[in-house]
């Protein structure tokens, strides 16, 4: 067999985002005795989940998009 899938590059992106925010926020949360620590883990936890998510939706949401598979 000789089946492929096209995923474009920003859905990886997309995984990867996700999964940083998701360590940030875990770790802003176990580091509450720190308060100016956790508050920043907390923010660019919730900044790289927003990017994350982005990245990941891009291709099914703007067509046009470079990088875009429009065969």
């Amino acid at each position: 067999m000789t089946d492929t899938i096209v995923v474009p590059r920003t859905i990886f992106k997309g995984y990867l985002g996700i999964m940083a925010g998701t360590t940030f926020l875990t770790a802003g949360g176990l580091l509450n005795k720190h308060p100016k620590i956790s508050k920043t883990f907390t923010a660019a936890g919730l900044l790289t989940s927003l990017y994350g998510t982005w990245a990941f939706v891009r291709p099914f949401i703007v067509k046009d998009a470079k990088g875009v598979e429009k065969r």
